[in-house]
């Protein structure tokens, strides 16, 4: 009898344990969510669908080239679509063995191009980022809104 009821306090702790290490991970890569202002002005909310993360532009306030409409867009007949509520940041995943969002893609309305998209950190205040096309990569600090 007694050794029955270890054997079940032994495996309510491991389902705890299991719980609580997924739900860590969980919260881990979903460090990103929240706004953020890009170094063009742009300010940009990350949201979570299913396991992958996007980007929407939620305000233009202080934007470089202060269009409200996506101008720069190589496909013409994009060129009329308003930026705000376009999702510009789509399919970054979270890598759990390199600690970081990966896979993604991100559009720059302010000149018209994609670019591959990874988060390398994620602090209180900025994540780092870095955007690459072909050879060139550039790495860059968005600061966090909330």
């Amino acid at each position: 009898m007694k050794s029955l009821k270890i054997y079940h306090i032994t495996i309510f702790i491991i389902v705890v344990l299991i719980l609580t290490v997924s739900a860590l991970k969980a919260q881990h890569a979903d460090a990103i969510l929240g706004k953020y202002l890009l170094p063009n002005g742009l300010k940009v909310k990350i949201f979570k669908i299913d396991n992958k993360y996007y980007g929407e532009i939620t305000e233009l306030e202080g934007f470089v080239n202060g269009e409200v409409y996506d101008v720069e867009n190589p496909d013409e007949s994009k060129r009329e679509e308003l930026l705000v509520g376009k999702v510009i940041i789509w399919n970054l995943v979270y890598d759990e063995q390199k600690n970081r969002w990966i896979e993604g893609r991100m559009y720059g309305p302010d000149k018209g191009i994609t670019v591959d998209l990874e988060i390398l950190e994620v602090n209180r205040n900025t994540i780092l980022i870095e955007g690459s096309k072909y050879f060139f990569s550039k790495e860059m600090k968005w600061k966090r809104l909330n």
